[in-house]
């Protein structure tokens, strides 16, 4: 047995009863509480656009899953394009999760509201050119990419 504070009960009450030989007792109470430790990795589900010759193709990432998806670009594709969202949630709920990307990134850019990823400052990509993003999540909101 183990506990789970996102899905068992917080506290527990015990009653403790000690008796001599002689029938004399005490009895008191104890009150055990529950933390809530960070041990539940954020779960983060995007819909992605595939953008070929202007047509966007829809693609599912969820991190149940896979944590890695692939999608491809026209390289006409304009600056704040939008390419996907994602949603994110963490059952620890300790707190609020946060998007970023890769620091290295220079080609997309997260909107200054937290909720969308689109095209940065854009740059023609070489032949084979890969770029790789990651993010996280403010919980219970989502982000567009």
């Amino acid at each position: 047995m183990s506990f789970d504070f996102s899905r068992g009960p917080k506290s527990f009450s015990l009653l403790i009863k000690v008796t001599d030989p002689g029938g004399l007792f005490i009895t008191g109470n104890i009150k055990i509480f529950l933390i809530n430790v960070n041990n539940k990795v954020p779960i983060l589900t995007c819909s992605l656009f595939n953008i070929k010759d202007g047509i966007l193709t829809p693609i599912l990432l969820n991190s149940t899953t896979r944590t890695e998806g692939n999608i491809t670009l026209d390289e006409e594709t304009p600056v704040g394009k939008t390419l996907g969202s994602c949603q994110a949630t963490d059952e620890d709920q300790m707190g609020h999760l946060t998007f970023e990307l890769d620091p290295g990134n220079r080609y997309f850019a997260i909107d200054k509201g937290g909720s969308g990823i689109g095209l940065g400052s854009w740059k023609q990509w070489g032949t084979g050119e890969r770029i790789r993003c990651k993010g996280a999540a403010r919980w219970g909101s989502g982000w567009s990419i």
